[in-house]
């Protein structure tokens, strides 16, 4: 039975282990018990912006996470590939082969086929059984569900992780919208040769120098796999367009979106370089041309940055 977000209440890091755990600003809100596992561990960040709660533990053989983070670039297919890719770098996993491939599935409550599931068999060596991975957007947000057994069969841990998602109370918001699986793009990125190199000045009135957040956002209904860059960071484009990507650099919505901006007769007058966190975002350079994808990596990790901006949702009244 899914519970009443207004009937259980939100609580936090300090309060009782027995209460629901939630992030006030989602509508989200995780029991104590999920999946039949009681929960032995939490994390919340600061700003309340994501959580991440375990249940059960390793010495059971039975181990299920859920966090929740913001949606503020991509879409579902774009970061359940992330949250995919993470258990096929993990090294206690290496070997272990896709037992059910991505496919989409309905979450309890929410649209119809609106997040995707994958579940991995055993290592050859190893102990677990079975390993999968969810993911579905929840009203603004991201819930994300991996889940591994030492005792279940692929299939079982599907029905284990989907049973899972009935326990929680999700955000009344839209249901929603159909996603599948992402795939490869199938065109090359076009970017020129050389060397990008800074934009005039224009661009830093246009971006740094607003009251408000810019919308840098790329929008599209579905986006495609560019490629990897190691260390589970990946480059996602808008299917079809070969002009723009995002950088996802974790599998928690922090990535660097790369686009053209101030656009005249079809053509950019400068490309942004933006860093998107779920507490705001970070104009890290602007550029003449659009670089390519190992370019923007460096300037993220230094400390330069050329104006900051917050985007914190506003809190949701407790009940």
């Amino acid at each position: 039975m899914m519970l009443c977000a207004a009937s259980i209440g939100i609580s936090s890091a300090s309060e009782s282990p027995n209460a629901p755990l939630g992030i006030a600003r989602s509508g989200i809100a995780i029991p104590p018990t999920v999946g039949g596992l009681s929960r032995s561990a939490q994390t919340i960040a600061p700003d309340n912006l994501d959580i991440q709660a375990v249940f059960g533990t390793e010495k059971s053989g039975e181990l299920l996470t859920i966090s929740v983070f913001r949606n503020t670039s991509g879409n579902v297919p774009v970061w359940f590939s992330q949250a995919q890719r993470m258990i096929e770098i993990d090294l206690h996993q290496k070997g272990g082969g896709l037992a059910i491939p991505p496919h989409s599935f309905t979450p309890s409550g929410l649209g119809k086929d609106s997040g995707i599931l994958a579940v991995y068999n055993r290592l050859q060596h190893g102990k677990r059984q079975s390993i999968g991975t969810a993911l579905f957007a929840s009203g603004d947000w991201y819930v994300l569900l991996r889940a591994s057994s030492l005792k279940r069969s692929a299939a079982d841990t599907a029905t284990w992780m989907q049973a899972a998602v009935t326990d929680l109370s999700l955000s009344s918001a839209a249901l929603g919208q159909p996603v599948r699986p992402i795939a490869r793009c199938t065109i090359p990125l076009a970017h020129p040769p050389g060397d990008p190199v800074d934009a005039p000045a224009y661009g830093l009135v246009t971006l740094t120098t607003r009251k408000e957040i810019p919308d840098i956002r790329i929008s599209a209904s579905f986006w495609c796999l560019d490629s990897h860059l190691g260390k589970g960071q990946a480059v996602y484009r808008p299917t079809g367009t070969n002009d723009r990507y995002l950088l996802a650099t974790d599998a928690s919505g922090s990535a660097i979106s790369v686009r053209g901006e101030a656009v005249v007769s079809g053509t950019p007058t400068y490309y942004s370089v933006v860093a998107v966190r779920p507490r705001g975002i970070d104009i890290l350079a602007m550029l003449d041309r659009l670089p390519t994808p190992s370019y923007p990596l460096p300037r993220a990790g230094t400390s330069r940055v050329l104006r900051s901006y917050s985007s914190l949702p506003p809190e949701k009244a407790k009940p």
